[in-house]
């Protein structure tokens, strides 16, 4: 048997990544496949991953597109091979050209040099080409509605990276040690498709070692992949493209419109996240009408910058998801549903409440340092301040790390100067308050009482040693200790944690 070349470089799933949306429910029929066009040999050059992508738009087309510049040009590395969602992200940036155009057949590193020597060429050849968006397919679903799609967007299809393993009558499999990782297109499915172990179901490949039957692959050039199977490494990636994917080299006097989405259509919802420069459109706009019809007041302008990063993140402590600012499908998914209205506490005054919550959401990610309230945090001062050298040593790595993450301006508390420090601020404390004077200042209540602002304690009777607030929806705000700084968690995060409860007669 000659030798594979294997040149699917595997990546880490990224749950920010650009998901999937389902339209509809579709009862799919027991086999399908997409019009393919003909299979590729890649020879003895790893280019797995373009093989593969490169069928779908040549399927969209019906030009062929070429493979050395994308495997040369849309890489963060210099070895043999190509990480699939570096290649979709450099083809939905710049398109791809023909092959016409893009006629070489060449390894690395001479492809990387042939790509930059030739690159103002090709990229203007690929322009006709843009438009198209890709995403990661989590589901068996998912995959099927994607390969659905190509019914009336032809070339929707999805990449696979897999281990190399072993080919067994026609069917890849991934179980033992592997030898590398292949790419390959998924271009239909049969549920009927069974294995001589009794393995029923699987989806159909689309290879790229040629049509002779070699290398185990069954005349013909396509193999099968049984569903438990496909998702071994959560490495599908769906190809999703243009309305209208034909390039138009000159625009039409009166350009049609684009045709009308089906119902089964699949979507790709962008993840949205606050970046350099900020993300703008429509979907959010969408993000930010959502957000203010929870409650949360910011401009719907289209614009995700440091407000709307913010609000994303109170909203999600709010809904107990992720706290990381990023609008992905968990979080859009929440923002999309009806707000539920929480009953504000009996003669709580509003305005202060809200004041506590905002300054409390801000200080998240600031440092806990022993005695802090408010001081800008800095390694003399935590020398200082600190009583021991290994916590000196915790407090100073904590800080760093924030630093070094691109917190600006980073502040110093331990877990009754979070909540003195707004104390001092208002007029409420001349001083800095510890846990008990905070414990002297509320009246007791039950947890089942407990709303937003109310204190939560750990201690004894007459000793209390620790304090955080509680937000809301079951989460509190802590400066948590060293290791961790201000944090934001479930109040049950650890059973039994919290032992006493009060509200501040301040805020009332």
């Amino acid at each position: 048997m000659k030798k594979p070349y294997l040149g699917c470089i595997p990546s880490l799933a990224d749950p920010r990544d650009y998901s999937l949306s389902v339209v509809a429910d579709v009862e799919y029929p027991a086999k399908f496949n997409v019009t393919d066009v003909p299979i590729y040999d890649q020879g003895n050059i790893g280019r797995c991953v373009m093989e593969a992508l490169r069928s779908a738009p040549h399927a969209a087309t019906g030009v062929e597109p070429g493979a050395t510049f994308g495997y040369g040009y849309w890489r963060s590395h210099s070895r043999t091979g190509m990480i699939i969602d570096e290649a979709c992200n450099g083809f939905v940036r710049d398109g791809i050209p023909p092959r016409s155009v893009d006629s070489a057949d060449l390894e690395m590193p001479e492809a990387k040099y042939y790509a930059e020597n030739h690159k103002e060429r090709l990229l203007k050849a690929a322009e006709p080409y843009k438009g198209w968006q890709w995403a990661r397919a989590n589901s068996i679903n998912e995959i099927k509605a994607v390969l659905w799609n190509s019914r009336h967007n032809p070339g929707s299809r999805c990449i696979v990276g897999l281990p190399y393993v072993r080919i067994h009558n026609g069917r890849w499999m991934v179980d033992g040690p592997a030898d590398g990782h292949h790419a390959m297109a998924i271009v239909g499915w049969d549920d009927e498709k069974t294995s001589m172990d009794g393995v029923k179901g699987g989806f159909i490949l689309r290879n790229s070692w040629g049509t002779k039957g070699s290398l185990s692959i069954p005349e013909g050039g396509y193999l099968w992949c049984a569903y438990d199977d496909i998702l071994c490494e959560r490495s599908v990636y769906a190809l999703i493209p243009p309305a209208k994917a034909e390039p138009k080299p000159e625009p039409a006097p009166t350009p049609e419109p684009a045709p009308a989405p089906k119902d089964d259509d699949v979507v790709v919802v962008r993840t949205l996240r606050l970046t350099s420069p900020y993300m703008r459109g429509d979907d959010v706009k969408h993000a930010q009408e959502r957000l203010i019809a929870h409650g949360y007041s910011i401009a719907a302008d289209g614009v995700f910058g440091p407000a709307t990063y913010k609000a994303v993140r109170e909203f999600q402590a709010a809904k107990k998801l992720t706290i990381d600012g990023i609008v992905g499908k968990n979080t859009l998914a929440e923002l999309d549903r009806e707000p539920t209205v929480v009953p504000p506490a009996p003669d709580v005054d509003k305005e202060l409440q809200a004041d506590f919550m905002a300054y409390l959401y801000a200080q998240l990610g600031n440092i806990y340092c022993w005695g802090g309230n408010g001081e800008a945090a800095s390694d003399s001062l935590i020398d200082i301040m600190e009583n021991s050298s290994g916590n000196k040593r915790r407090a100073k790595a904590f800080l760093s790390k924030q630093k070094k993450a691109g917190v600006q301006n980073v502040k110093m508390y331990d877990c009754s100067g979070l909540i003195s420090r707004w104390l001092q601020d208002h007029g409420l404390a001349k001083a800095k308050r510890n846990c008990d004077h905070l414990w002297a200042m509320c009246k007791a209540i039950a947890k089942s009482e407990l709303q937003p602002c109310d204190l939560l304690f750990r201690g004894s009777g007459d000793k209390k040693t620790h304090v955080g607030v509680y937000m809301g929806n079951g989460m509190v705000i802590e400066a948590r200790g060293r290791d961790y700084g201000v944090v934001i968690r479930p109040i049950d995060a650890t059973k039994g944690y919290w032992q006493y409860f009060g509200r501040m007669m301040e805020l009332q």
